[in-house]
């Protein structure tokens, strides 16, 4: 595959559509649009707010395919959705680039992605240089990503995805947040692109006249019609034979907006004298262009659908994902600090008392302070945390750097290092102070059965953080962790006397396998009679206690395979919600509508 961007690309590619509808519910957004965008030229969708221009570039991306009607073609031919994902890209309005790596290493990672290991590391080096000196970037490959300017953030979006040279780009609002120099050097950078022959489509709400003269191509858009499509030089030329002059010095574009805001009259006008989009005002005539069929066979035999394999892909992403996580130091020095100040206030609140029968009741509610710990320490670390990673994988995803298994399992491994660090830090200092039995076998399974919490309380944050966005998920996540909670603790006093549908509710809540872990771990089989610093101790006997939290014949060996199971679930579910979030036609309204009740019923508690 071509990857030069000084080059002409290996294929171009026109896009055509025609009687191209749009409804959302009861609602009709676009009406019958045609359009022709053309390669080699930096096309712009423009129009007033509520137009319809996200809504038309959703459907040419193939974001959004319910409720669509008419036809859309690529070179002539009907579109394969499929095919068409591996030859365009999508680059969003938010300047979305992968954090703690600078500007080389963010394009090093994507080449290695998008090139695969067959291209040498010296080629993919020219390859970067090429793409950093086309954009302007060549002095910023040394600064990290979060000190990169917005232009240079927007530049380096489009850098990432030019490496493996897609014939069309599509960009959402790129000069949004942009001052007039660093939008105008943009669309300067964006249209020596498209001279090379790719396929360039934009939207944008209204650009300065500056910019406006920037494109090639224009399509103005107005309640869910084409008002106007052609060269931008003929507007003004346009709009006067529709009757609709342009006034002398003013913006065009303002010009279109304004009308098209005066009145539904004046939509209905322009949309008339250009046919809904049928006719195009060319350089030379007026051209129609429906019908017209451009060769270039099968686009998708030059574009695989990813050019490295999931085992490379994982090992790229791991690497990347653990990077990252290395330089992260205020985020490590805060876990470090959090796990031993938790620590050392939890040692201290029980203080040896792991070894006194007299203590044993105390000893319970250390237990249940652990599970506290690690169930929200991990679980809301990431439902705050993850939404944010969705956003740049969807971007990643979307455009095909990988597939979804090989990035769910980077994650999965990347996690360990940090989880056992902290977490066995957390265990040591706890079950030292506390004074539990300093016994290999016992210390092995209680650290066990606390990490197994943590990975298991981990995978439920990332099942909410895949489904949710932050402000619902910090809702949702302590609303479950509490039913968890609550179900686990049910029956400590009275475990004989607990009802036996309430054990089968129980069975439900991967905390109660925790809790009863725990006490196996210390007061089960093999532990013999404790020694107790007063006249009497009740529970000398430790079978004593595990009778009455309501867990005889319960087996250690069986919580922990349990746990493993919850675990696996968990994960496995993390996954099914990350790929439907991922679909395009994803939509978490009904989602939100429920988590929306659950805080109205908290509110009312």
């Amino acid at each position: 595959m071509q990857a030069d961007p000084k080059e002409q690309t290996s294929s171009q590619v026109d896009i055509e559509f025609q009687d191209l509808t749009y409804e959302a519910g009861n609602k009709t957004i676009l009406r019958n649009l045609n359009g022709f965008f053309k390669s080699g030229q930096i096309s712009g969708i423009l129009g007033p707010s509520g137009a319809g221009k996200s809504s038309l570039m959703n459907i040419l991306i193939g974001y959004k395919t319910s409720g669509v009607s008419g036809s859309i073609l690529t070179n002539g031919r009907s579109r394969d959705l499929r095919h068409f994902h591996k030859i365009s890209c999508f680059i969003q309005q938010e300047e979305l680039v992968q954090p703690h790596l600078c500007v080389e290493e963010a394009m090093s990672v994507a080449a290695c992605l998008k090139l695969g290991p067959s291209v040498t590391k010296e080629k993919r080096n020219n390859v970067i240089s090429d793409i950093l000196s086309t954009l302007g970037l060549t002095e910023c490959q040394k600064t990290k990503t979060d000190k990169l300017s917005g232009g240079q953030k927007k530049r380096l979006s489009i850098a990432l995805e030019l490496i493996s040279n897609p014939p069309v780009l599509f960009l959402d609002e790129p000069t949004t947040g942009l001052d007039v120099v660093a939008a105008t050097q943009c669309m300067r950078h964006l249209s020596s692109l498209a001279a090379q022959g790719r396929t360039i489509v934009c939207t944008i709400h209204q650009p300065s006249a500056s910019i406006f003269s920037l494109f090639q191509h224009v399509y103005f858009l107005a309640e869910g019609c084409c008002v106007y499509q052609g060269d931008t030089e003929h507007v003004i030329r346009f709009l006067t034979s529709a009757g609709l002059p342009c006034p002398q010095y003013s913006n065009p574009a303002d010009h279109v907006v304004e009308l098209s805001h005066a009145s539904v009259a004046n939509v209905r006008i322009l949309s008339n004298a250009i046919q809904n989009g049928k006719i195009t005002m060319g350089s030379n005539a007026v051209v129609s262009h429906l019908g017209c069929a451009i060769g270039g066979g099968d686009l998708s035999d030059r574009f695989s659908e990813f050019p490295t394999s999931a085992r490379y892909q994982f090992m790229v992403l791991l690497c990347r994902m653990l990077l990252q996580t290395s330089r992260s130091k205020a985020m490590l020095r805060l876990l470090f600090t959090h796990h031993l100040v938790s620590a050392l206030l939890l040692g201290g609140m029980f203080y040896d008392i792991g070894d006194d029968a007299g203590m044993a009741y105390q000893n319970i509610k250390f237990f249940i302070c652990m599970i506290v710990f690690f169930l929200y320490a991990y679980m809301m670390a990431a439902v705050i945390v993850f939404p944010l990673e969705v956003k740049l994988l969807r971007r990643e995803y979307f455009n095909r750097w990988y597939g979804l298994k090989p990035y769910f399992f980077a994650l999965t491994v990347s996690r360990l290092p940090v989880q056992l660090t902290f977490g066995s830090m957390f265990i040591l200092v706890s079950y030292y102070m506390t004074g539990q039995p300093l016994v290999t076998s016992r210390f092995a399974s209680f650290a066990t059965i606390s990490l197994l919490n943590a990975a298991t309380s981990e995978s439920l944050g990332l099942l909410i953080g895949s489904l949710f966005s932050i402000t619902y998920g910090s809702v949702i996540a302590p609303a479950v962790s509490g039913a968890f909670l609550m179900l686990a603790m049910y029956g400590i006093g009275f475990g004989p006397m607990m009802e036996p549908f309430w054990k089968i509710f129980q069975s439900f809540s991967y905390v109660r396998y925790v809790l009863s872990g725990y006490a196996m771990t210390m007061y089960g089989p093999g532990r013999n009679v404790l020694p107790c610093k007063e006249i009497y101790c009740h529970f000398r006997r430790p079978s004593e206690l595990v009778k009455l939290m309501g867990m005889t014949g319960d087996n250690l060996a069986l919580q922990i395979t349990i746990l493993a199971a919850f675990l696996l679930l968990f994960k496995v579910l993390s996954f099914a919600a990350l790929r439907i979030r991922l679909m395009p036609e994803f939509n978490n309204r009904f989602l939100n509508d429920l988590s929306f009740k659950i805080i109205n019923l908290k509110r009312k508690c």
